[in-house]
């Protein structure tokens, strides 16, 4: 009898090491899969897709002020080609240096920094408008994120090229 007695303890021991192994074994699985789902990658195209749609929104927002000045595209579009031109009492080019930077801020991300150049698309008058309180930083950042838009109003293509970057 004492030896199935004894039999049986070390069926119950390797059973609570067995137990003991698989429940080890199934901590050690969900601490992977906990690890892999937390690193975030970088999406790009997630990215270049929020780029592209954060310059929509902010050409297309109607910012109130009618005439030369009724959307955003068309205030830049004033503020380059006709800055004297005034709307609601203030010419273009300080009304859109007021507003696009404000309406930009309120819709990017916290995370992100963005810088916004105008220029015309042939080159043959004017310089370039730049828009965005650190355009050198975000320039410099190794991973950046273009829009590019054309406004045709008033006789002139310009080239609207919108690049973001996290902070």
């Amino acid at each position: 009898m004492r030896i199935n007695e004894y039999q049986n303890c070390t069926r119950k021991g390797q059973t609570s090491i067995m137990l003991i192994v698989l429940v080890v074994v199934i901590f050690f699985v969900i601490g992977i899969f906990l690890l892999v789902s937390s690193i975030k990658p970088v999406n790009n195209e997630y990215y270049n897709l929020y780029a592209h749609n954060l310059l929509l929104s902010v050409l297309r927002s109607n910012t109130g002020y009618g005439g030369y000045c009724d959307t955003y595209s068309a205030t830049i579009s004033c503020a380059y080609m006709t800055s004297y031109r005034k709307c609601g009492g203030v010419e273009c080019s300080n009304l859109s240096a007021e507003i696009v930077p404000q309406l930009i801020e309120r819709l990017i991300k916290p995370s992100m920094d963005y810088c916004m150049i105008i220029e015309p698309e042939n080159g043959t008058f004017g310089s370039q408008i730049v828009y965005g309180p650190r355009c050198d930083v975000v320039m410099g950042k190794k991973s950046v994120w273009t829009a590019n838009e054309k406004i045709l109003q008033y006789g002139a293509n310009l080239n609207i090229r919108m690049t973001i970057a996290e902070t």
